[in-house]
């Protein structure tokens, strides 16, 4: 990608819009870290794309992304614990990126069933 955050992101949703615009049924999201103005972020951007059916997960799975990020950019000091929870799970987990997900699983589930 060219752009990270917003930029990227609205260049990303243009061109899959035009690929698969007819199976999104649920819109094109942006998430991630990204997705929240003034978060630390790695330049990848994060997009969720709903559709009719995966086995009836997507709309849970959907709606707790949302909830997140919804809160991060509405929650200023909940997006700095977020960044500080990141810069030290990097450290700790530098090598083991699936560690270092799992370990962010605590404070965002804490975050979506506190909105829930």
């Amino acid at each position: 990608m060219t752009r990270d955050g917003p930029l990227g992101f609205e260049e990303e949703r243009a061109t899959l819009a035009a690929a698969i615009g007819p199976w999104v049924t649920g819109g094109i999201h942006h998430l991630g870290s990204t997705a929240v103005p003034g978060l630390d972020a790695k330049p990848i951007i994060d997009i969720l794309v709903g559709v009719s059916d995966l086995e009836g997960s997507t709309a849970y799975f959907e709606r707790e992304e949302l909830v997140f990020r919804d809160h991060l950019r509405t929650h200023p000091r909940a997006a700095e614990e977020y960044a500080s929870l990141k810069h030290s799970l990097t450290d700790r987990f530098r090598n083991d990126r699936e560690a270092y997900t799992d370990a962010k699983q605590e404070f965002i589930q804490a975050v979506v069933h506190r909105d829930a």
